[in-house]
């Protein structure tokens, strides 16, 4: 919705998103959440550099992919301690209906 004419997209601007947004969940609010990271992901890329994997999201994302998280990770309640990306992710039940699923990449500093 949010990607310009020329690359495809509807060219709707952040009310757009909004709205629709909101309208969804005015009729059920698991919906409008279940986009929220495909709404997130594509105004990612709408402002990221324009390269190769960006690319191919884009294009995955024109011709209709719907993209979920993997943004549960299992044990990481821990009361006094800090969270971190071990890359044990959990698949919510979000995005089991998702086309794609972005998950954060570990970096050295957050390996055990």
């Amino acid at each position: 919705m949010r990607f310009p004419l020329e690359w495809g997209g509807l060219g709707g601007s952040l009310e757009d998103v909004l709205e629709v947004t909101a309208t969804l969940a005015a009729d059920g609010s698991n919906v409008a959440h279940a986009l929220r990271i495909h709404f997130d992901q594509t105004d990612a890329l709408l402002h990221s550099p324009r390269m190769a994997f960006n690319e191919l999201q884009i294009k995955r994302l024109v011709e209709g992919a719907i993209f979920g998280g993997a943004s549960a990770e299992a044990g990481t309640s821990r009361p006094g301690k800090s969270r971190r990306n071990c890359g044990a992710k959990a698949i919510t039940s979000v995005s089991a209906t998702a086309n794609f699923i972005r998950r954060a990449p570990r970096s050295p500093a957050t390996r055990a």
